[in-house]
Formats: structure tokens, C-alpha cells, sequence
């Protein structure tokens, strides 16, 4: 599998043929480094991955590229699923919409929708639907270095548009004033908190340190950080005694996070209300 990508960058010295040389390396490597991580960010990380010049072109500054997926220990199931992954193309220009999306700032909010998609709202209010790809691409600190590369730096000093296009049609279109909004954004950020009481069971207890312990909503098994000292103070003095199938009514404290571009979940146990031995809880439940 490959995709071949045209930058054709105008206006200034470019359109004569010219650019800085440094601008050139800069697009050189960036964009090489950016159409690989998407690629893996669609294909995923164990994919052999190469992308390679094939044409620099004058008239204005045109540059060719070709990205080629050699190789992979799940190329039979890859194959099996290209039809259903996002194509290389289109996460590319939904990654430089989404920062057009976002000019240079944090997202506002990022929620998830109903079909695995997600609604990023700028800091203007306005909402845009994406792939969960696309954000955990877009707002990972080393992408915005990528684009920072090939995108801001030529149009800031030696062009005045970018056209990416692939198989002679176009992906993406930037000019120079978009361009100051292509650079790492700052993604380390709380999305939501939501506070409840809820009856969780216990998977997995810690005795000793600050470890989380693993618990069971009914639903989906996850780590939680204690915080209620007496209840940890009581299990280090032997006075809670646990097993199989117990559960805790806690207030629980959930949290959102998007941390390195990815959505993450942080859960912390803020009191813990009452132990149910498993007894008690079934008889609860009858």
C-alpha cells in the first residue's frame, strides 16, 4: 500500500523556482515525520513505515513524496481491515482542519459522540466533528513540531500558500495567514469531572504504597486512586478484611483527560462510604 503526496508551495520567491534552503530541509523532514505518524496513527505503530522524496519540482516549489507501508507482522489482518480504517488522506486534511479548527489554542471541550467520533469546540464556540484518530494525531506535542516544519516556517519566510494534494486531488490548502496556527499546542488539560456514589467491586486491593487498586462497575474493570486515609490507615491497621466479590459505596470522582493528544480517564476514590462483604450484597440485591 503507498500514497503519493504533491506540496506545491506559492507565492514569493517560490514562485520563481526558489525557497530557502533551510525552509526546503525543514519541509523535507517535516512532512516525511507528519505522513508517518499518521500512518501510524491509522495503521499502527508496528507497521514498517517509509516515506521518501520522489520529485522536487520549479515553477513555483513543488515537492513529491511517497509513503509505502513495506511491511507489518498483521499485514494479512491490516489488509482484511482497510476497507473499514480511515484512509491516510483524509485523517491528513482533517489534521489541518482541525488546526485551522483550533487557531493555535487549546480545544474549549472535546466529547465523545454516540458513532466513536468526537465534538472539539474552539475556544469561539464553535464544534466540529472529527475522527478519534484525527485528535490523538493532530494534538500529539510531536505532530505540531511536524507541521510546524513544513506548514509555518516555509510560509512565514519563503511562501505565501500550501497545497497538498494527493493522486491529483486536493487534500489540504493553507496560506500564510492560517499558517501561525500550525505549531505543538499545549494539550495537557481536564476535559470533564463528574462526582457520584456508586457501589464498585473490588478486583484487586494494594496493601502496601500508593498504588491504585482495580475495581468493577457492572460494566468496565479500571484503576482508581484511594484518598480516603482512615479507610487506607484501617486496611494497613488489618481491620478491613476482604473477600472475593466484595464491594465498596464510594464517592467516586471521574475525570477526562486529554494528555500527549489522547483522551484518558483518571478515576479517585475521594471517601469510601461502606464495605459489603459479598453477602450482604447479594442479599442487597435480592
Amino acid at each position: 500500500m503507498e500514497d503519493i503526496f504533491l506540496l506545491k508551495y506559492d507565492g514569493l520567491s517560490a514562485t520563481m523556482g526558489e525557497m530557502d534552503a533551510y525552509d526546503v530541509a525543514d519541509a523535507l523532514r517535516g512532512f516525511a515525520d507528519f505522513s508517518r505518524r499518521v500512518s501510524e496513527g491509522v495503521y499502527g505503530r508496528k507497521m514498517e513505515i517509509r516515506t521518501s522524496v520522489r520529485d522536487i519540482r520549479h515553477g513555483s516549489v513543488e515537492i513529491e513524496f511517497l509513503t509505502r507501508i513495506l511491511s507489518s507482522e498483521n499485514m494479512a489482518l491490516l489488509v482484511t481491515m482497510y476497507e473499514h480504517l480511515p484512509s491516510v488522506l483524509k485523517v491528513i486534511g482533517e489534521c489541518i482542519k482541525l488546526f485551522k479548527h483550533l487557531q493555535g489554542q487549546k480545544p474549549a471541550s472535546i466529547k465523545k459522540a454516540e458513532n466513536g467520533s468526537v465534538l472539539v469546540e474552539n475556544n469561539s464556540g464553535t464544534i466540529l466533528v472529527f475522527n478519534q484518530s484525527t485528535v490523538n494525531i493532530a494534538l500529539d506535542q510531536k505532530t505540531g513540531r511536524s507541521v510546524q516544519s513544513f506548514i509555518k516556517k516555509p510560509l512565514g519566510r519563503s511562501a505565501d500558500t500550501l497545497v497538498i494534494k494527493a493522486d491529483g486531488r486536493e487534500i489540504a490548502n493553507i496560506n500564510r495567514e492560517e499558517s501561525q496556527y500550525f505549531f505543538p499546542i499545549d494539550s495537557t488539560d481536564l476535559l470533564t469531572e463528574t462526582k457520584s456514589e456508586i457501589y464498585l467491586t473490588i478486583a484487586t486491593t494494594v496493601f502496601e504504597g500508593h498504588a491504585q487498586w482495580r475495581f468493577h462497575d457492572g460494566r468496565d474493570t479500571f484503576s482508581a486512586r484511594i484518598e480516603d486515609q482512615v479507610f487506607l490507615d484501617r486496611v494497613e491497621r488489618g481491620e478491613e478484611r476482604f473477600g472475593k466479590g466484595d464491594a465498596l459505596l464510594v464517592r467516586l470522582r471521574a475525570m477526562q483527560k486529554r494528555a500527549n493528544g489522547r483522551l484518558v480517564a483518571e478515576y479517585v476514590i475521594e471517601d469510601v462510604i461502606k464495605h459489603m462483604p459479598t453477602s450482604e450484597l447479594q442479599g442487597k440485591l435480592l
